[in-house]
């Protein structure tokens, strides 16, 4: 028993009763990497955390991943060196080492239970801390970029409750649809579902550049002023300053022709931006136009890239129809709900993935 060797294998797991996102932050701190890297990590596919080690280093392994909500698995090798720790894949030899995990003063992220940690911070055990991390391989791992990571906002929002979710939006636009035309209740119905669905979707916004990866639930409602009209007025502020000079074009310019379609191409491209501004700070004030060109120059490539992808979902949302009553709207409703999610959650990972540089 003595003799045997063991490889640590990760495949994305994560212990029953830890939040995924709590077990990636705590993954991150152990092994001293972005966190922006993780979902390569975490895709399920497998990975060797620590080559051809003894038995009881290799349970150290798994007890200390444990104790941070990951979950581990061995697998017998009969190689006899010990190798270097590595987050490659199986097929793949290190060549390359940067400095080794510095276990002694590396806390994990508390705030939620994971079966074995009980919300207590964990330090990784100094007897598996002297290891390193296989920098060449693991940097062809975590390579993607955000025009890569931004392919994985498509499917996200029906994880989890996210399906709920969107279908509450469907039906809170089916209603408005219904009574929006009600000569008192309507107006105030649709300040209400507009507002509410713009604090809905900067919710969504600032969860995606904060690095989560689900939709997030739908904020409670804290009153008209702070759950309703702040939120409208932030997204309204917003369209406002980056609309401004098609609207001073459209109102004052005989005949505008290309310079209506240059000014409001003009808007649309500050715009997320704008939205990346109000849904970090909260605040209206923040839309400092200097900010904003500031913030584009920074992404300047990851931000044309989002833009011009935002310009296709735009255009499929709005074309649309199904000329089926009642059914056929709540369906159309839904894609448009779905296509709204998936847009603010574009824009929050062009944050997220440029945040360094921010």
């Amino acid at each position: 028993m003595e003799n045997k060797k063991y490889n640590v294998l990760f495949r994305g797991e994560i212990i029953e009763g830890t939040s995924g996102e709590i077990a990636k932050e705590n993954f991150a701190k152990l092994f001293k990497l972005d966190p922006t890297k993780l979902e390569t990590l975490f895709s399920g596919k497998e990975r060797v955390i620590k080559k051809e080690v003894e038995t009881q280093t290799a349970k150290k392994y798994i007890e200390t991943l444990a104790a941070n909500g990951i979950k581990c698995h061995l697998e017998e090798v009969l190689i006899e060196p010990l190798s270097s720790l590595s987050l490659v894949p199986k097929d793949n030899e290190p060549d390359e080492q940067i400095a080794p995990i510095t276990g002694n003063n590396t806390k994990v992220a508390s705030g939620e239970r994971s079966a074995t940690s009980h919300n207590k911070k964990n330090k990784i055990s100094p007897s598996i801390s002297h290891d390193a991390i296989d920098k060449k391989g693991l940097n062809e791992e975590l390579k993607e970029s955000f025009y890569s990571l931004v392919w994985k906002e498509f499917p996200t929002p029906f994880k989890g409750s996210g399906l709920q979710i969107l279908i509450g939006g469907a039906l809170l636009f089916v209603i408005l649809d219904f009574l929006m035309f009600a000569p008192i209740l309507g107006v105030f119905w649709a300040v209400f579902s507009v507002g509410y669905m713009s604090s809905y979707l900067l919710e969504v916004l600032r969860s995606r550049a904060h690095g989560k990866d689900l939709l997030p639930d739908w904020p409670p409602y804290k009153g008209f002023i702070e759950s309703i009209l702040g939120p409208l007025l932030q997204v309204l502020g917003a369209t406002l300053l980056c609309f401004s000079p098609a609207i001073y074009v459209y109102f004052n310019i005989n005949d505008p022709g290309g310079l209506l379609i240059v000014s409001q191409l003009i808007g649309a491209f500050f715009m997320p931006a704008a939205l990346i501004s109000i849904s970090i700070t909260r605040d209206i004030a923040s839309l400092n136009p200097i900010k904003l060109v500031r913030l584009i120059i920074k992404t300047f490539k990851d931000y044309v890239f989002a833009v011009c992808l935002l310009y296709i979902i735009i255009n499929i949302n709005v074309s649309i129809e199904i000329p089926i009553p009642i059914i056929g709207s709540l369906i159309v409703k839904l894609v448009g709900v779905y296509l709204l999610t998936v847009e603010m959650k574009i824009i929050g990972l062009l944050y997220y993935t440029n945040r360094n540089s921010l």
